[in-house]
């Protein structure tokens, strides 16, 4: 059964990174609902991540290569997130969109920890083709590189091995 079957409205967006804010589902109470708040272009990996820094702590990071991007959610205090082309402070409830493929830092600028969500994706690069296998799901990977993968899988960007 689908939504529309169901009843429920489902927003379609076409993907790119951007900042959307739209609400995508909302049930019958109020405080049942789905907000799509960002996204950024994926097809290689993605990789979540749970962060906490004390208060007046602070991540520097090294530019990544093109392709690679993150998303930030903050749940509990504040931070500033300071890169080469913004500076953004978020508080908890907030988040930001960014291609990391340049200097960024977080920084707690509260007085207490601050925790947030951080979901970092590899894009898929632009020489890189997109093949339909034959049941119609995309193919980013080939056959090789997922069997391999399977066996070894990579250690997340940033761990030694």
């Amino acid at each position: 059964m689908n939504a529309e079957a169901l009843g429920v409205r489902v927003l379609a967006a076409e993907l790119s990174q951007t900042d959307i804010n739209a609400v995508a589902w909302r049930g019958q109470a109020p405080e049942s609902m789905a907000a799509l708040l960002g996204s950024a272009p994926a097809s290689r990996e993605a990789q979540l991540w749970s962060w906490s820094l004390a208060s007046g702590e602070a991540y520097e990071a090294l530019p990544d290569p093109q392709g690679w991007h993150e998303m930030v959610l903050v749940t509990e205090g504040q931070i500033r997130l300071d890169r080469d082309d913004a500076r953004v402070d978020l508080v908890a409830g907030q988040h930001s969109l960014y291609s990391t493929a340049q200097r960024y830092s977080y920084r707690n600028t509260g007085t207490t920890t601050a925790r947030f969500v951080r979901v970092v994706i590899r894009s898929r690069p632009p020489s890189d083709p997109v093949r339909k296998n034959a049941d119609e799901r995309y193919d980013l990977v080939p056959a090789d590189a997922r069997a391999q993968r399977a066996v070894s899988p990579p250690l997340p960007r940033g761990c030694a091995p």
